[in-house]
């Protein structure tokens, strides 16, 4: 899997249509699409924004960088940080995924995401666990678990980059973030126990012990 060595964006096409097949799976349930103006945080390589796109009425994309391999379908826009160059409730739908880790502000992100949705809108959230042992960006054992100047000094040993730049939550955290705007369904376990079989009691653990999280937001 192709990974951008700053950004930590997926830059594969393959697995991209995949996740943007599962993202617009968990929209359908919630909106006509056909009818939605969308708004991607983190354009990355563009194959979400771009099936998204496709998908929806109309389509913008956001992103800190350009590193996109497909331009087509949806409008994209550069930004500085996590302030959205958006009116007050222009969207249907916005979609984070996997980008509230990545942030510097957590709190703005959500702030905005609020800020840009409709009041009868929705937003797709995805965050990585804390928690979870191996760090997915970095591909490090127990990287996140640790204070910030020992992660640095692990990365750097490791020779995987200069800096710990990522910020994943517990999930005590995570949600008690999204509850100052947002009230939130809790998609994890449903999409898990489509691709893997569990006893019921330990879907009830996935809340904590899952790598990532994914969300459907509504405003309060």
């Amino acid at each position: 899997m192709k990974k951008s060595k700053t950004s930590h964006a997926v830059l594969d096409i393959k697995s991209r249509k995949e996740k943007a097949a599962l993202i617009i799976g968990i929209l359908k349930n919630y909106k006509n699409l056909k009818k939605c103006k969308i708004l991607d945080i983190g354009t990355g390589s563009g194959v979400i924004s771009s099936e998204l796109g496709k998908a929806s009425k109309k389509a913008c994309s956001v992103d800190v960088a350009d590193e996109r391999i497909e331009k087509s379908h949806y409008d994209f826009k550069k930004i500085r940080d996590e302030n959205l160059p958006f009116k007050d409730n222009e969207f249907d739908v916005v979609v984070s995924n996997h980008v509230m880790a990545h942030t510097k502000n957590d709190e703005m992100h959500l702030k905005e995401i609020n800020r840009v949705m409709k009041k009868d809108g929705i937003a797709y959230l995805s965050m990585l666990n804390r928690l979870w042992p191996l760090e997915p960006n970095f591909s490090l054992l127990f990287l996140s678990w640790l204070p910030n100047k020992i992660a640095d000094s692990y990365v750097r040993i490791s020779g995987k980059g200069k800096c710990y730049n990522v910020h994943p939550l517990t999930y005590h955290k995570f949600t008690k973030k999204i509850k100052k705007y947002f009230v939130f369904d809790d998609l994890t376990s449903r999409i898990i126990s489509n691709k893997i079989w569990m006893p019921k009691p330990a879907y009830s653990l996935l809340k904590f012990f899952s790598p990532v999280w994914i969300m459907v937001l509504k405003k309060r």
